[in-house]
């Protein structure tokens, strides 16, 4: 180990970089926050209308509860992640490939575990 040959002082040691292992992996708990958003279409009937047939009509929303509409009509980002996992679910049962058998099951474990901390719909007045 210790000799004479044209190596710098230490390189030979089992200290040196070379000599060292890989570390092993470790694990850690972490959170992860991602906030998204999405405007889109949302129709409501809590609404009344006033004004008279020669000055015209306008439309008055009554309070709407977006929230309610939204999830009446369309899907929360959490809902569209539990029916993909559960469409992969199902396309994992008909397969043979190892490969993608593997690939399955990972995007389906990457699924599993979200919650929905918040969520919040109101009206895009732009």
């Amino acid at each position: 180990m210790y000799d004479n040959y044209n190596y710098p002082e230490g390189s030979d040691t089992p200290l040196a970089p070379w000599n060292q292992g890989k570390n092993k992996a470790i694990s850690r708990d972490v959170v992860i926050s991602s906030s998204i958003s999405k405007s889109c279409e949302c129709y409501t009937t809590k609404y009344h209308v006033e004004g008279d047939k020669y000055e015209g009509f306008d439309e008055v929303l009554d309070d709407v509860n977006w929230q309610e509409e939204y999830s009446e009509q369309h899907y929360t980002p959490i809902q569209l992640i539990e029916m993909y996992k559960k469409e992969l679910e199902e396309k994992k049962k008909f397969l043979s490939n190892p490969y993608q058998i593997k690939q399955i099951e990972k995007i389906i474990a990457e699924c599993e575990g979200w919650v929905e901390d918040e969520i919040e719909v109101f009206e895009d007045k732009l």
